[in-house]
């Protein structure tokens, strides 16, 4: 981890997300509600087994959010599986 190891010293941040579904296709709504910037931020569909859901298509991730900012993300997920949508980032916990 050369050169990353003060990543792991960022102060915690938090998360909220909100999840909205229609024609086949999600719009996760992912937002800062902490103090401090939430690095590199990753919508992801995990399958039951709590897997990464492949082959699912996000519009964008692992993005940074400042406190108060909010981002969309459009995801097409593949027909006929079950899944949970969370979203993390690097110093903050899972939001699901």
């Amino acid at each position: 981890m050369a050169g990353f190891q003060s990543l792991e010293n960022l102060p915690k941040s938090a998360l909220a997300l909100a999840v909205a579904s229609g024609n086949g296709k999600l719009r996760a709504t992912v937002e800062n509600t902490g103090k401090n910037i939430a690095f590199m931020t990753r919508v992801q569909l995990l399958d039951e087994a709590k897997k990464p859901l492949r082959p699912t298509i996000y519009s964008d991730n692992d993005f940074c959010l400042m406190p108060g900012e909010k981002r969309t993300v459009a995801i097409e997920p593949p027909a006929g599986k079950r899944y949970t949508v969370q979203a993390k980032a690097w110093n903050t916990d899972v939001v699901r």
